[in-house]
């Protein structure tokens, strides 16, 4: 109890330096409790969006790609893909819960997604207000992008030509809106949905395809054994999102590592100034400490022998009390 005590007493004693360490310390602990919270969400998150996708149809290109523009409409697709070629695997028997997708145009800048009936029906949402497309050129809102834009139902627009950019404009196809509903993942919020003849109506001058293909598959052995079928046979790229998606968290896993470790240099910077912070205080109080010694040590002057010379400045009492804070 004595130790404890005198623990304790030397701690109020030094209250500045014990207070600063004290503030280190739940830092570097609150920082690290935020990048484990932060690589774990973002993984429950990733899996939830990919449950029921086990294969990705696209054009060739990079598969990572692929899944952030068709999975979470983030990137720009590759190219579209021959709907007679796409068809001739979906009839595999294994395969189920087929969701194809159609991009072609935007509105301000949001994209306007040509899907069916399946991919409405997987989308995680609050009851709609409306209806879903069930003609051509009709669209359902998020929330969101209505409120933005102030349409509500019954109200028109026309699409601008290109998934992003303004590449010309469909004066002359009009969308209405037949429904509005709120998701509950993020990036369905930056979505504008319609039906694919409407894509394909819009675009009456070239061939229908699709951009996309999703689909389930059944058979664990399917799952493992028909993308790269698809690889070798066919001018389609097979996507195998739950593979695409380990190589996601490794790469998440990694940057948590990193910063762990402090090798990022933000994270380092800000170590450095945490770790400076309590520098003043502590020289303070060292000063305050060993006031004393410090008197002492000035006034018996330098180690030297009677008739010997100066020593070095190193070997000198008033050096080290004058350094002594900086130590």
């Amino acid at each position: 109890m004595k130790a404890l005590h005198f623990a304790f007493r030397a701690l109020w004693h030094r209250k500045a330096t014990s207070f600063f360490v004290a503030v280190i310390w739940a830092l570097g602990m609150i920082g690290l409790a935020m990048t484990t919270r932060l690589e774990r969400t973002a993984e429950a998150q990733l899996t939830r969006t990919l449950e029921g996708t086990d294969l990705l149809l696209a054009a060739k290109g990079s598969p990572t790609q692929a899944i952030l523009a068709h999975v979470f409409h983030r990137d720009q697709a590759s190219g579209n893909i021959s709907i007679a070629e796409a068809e001739k695997w979906l009839s595999h028997p294994d395969l189920s819960h087929v969701r194809r997708l159609a991009y072609g145009d935007n509105y301000q800048g949001y994209r306007i997604l040509g899907s069916d009936s399946a991919t409405w029906n997987g989308v995680s949402r609050q009851p709609i207000l409306g209806r879903w497309p069930e003609g051509a050129l009709e669209v359902v809102l998020p929330r969101s992008i209505a409120e933005r834009q102030g349409l509500a139902l019954g109200d028109h627009f026309h699409g601008s030509h290109g998934a992003v950019d303004d590449l010309g404009d469909h004066d002359e196809h009009h969308y209405t809106v037949v429904g509005i509903v709120t998701p509950d993942q993020a990036f369905w919020n930056e979505v504008i949905w319609t039906s694919l003849e409407s894509v394909w109506a819009v675009h009456e001058h070239s061939a229908p395809e699709y951009t996309a293909v999703l689909a389930r598959i059944e058979s664990p052995m399917t799952r493992l054994m028909l993308p790269g079928q698809i690889q070798r046979q066919s001018p389609l790229m097979a996507v195998s999102p739950a593979m695409e998606a380990n190589r996601m968290v490794g790469w998440m896993n990694q940057g948590g590592a990193i910063l762990r470790t402090k090798g990022a240099p933000s994270y380092g910077l800000f170590h450095g100034c945490l770790r400076a912070s309590p520098l003043c205080p502590c020289s303070c109080s060292s000063k305050a400490t060993f006031a004393n010694d410090w008197g002492s040590m000035r006034s018996s002057g330098p180690w030297v022998a009677p008739g010997a010379k100066s020593p070095p400045l190193f070997l000198d009492k008033t050096f080290y009390s004058r350094c002594w804070p900086l130590l």
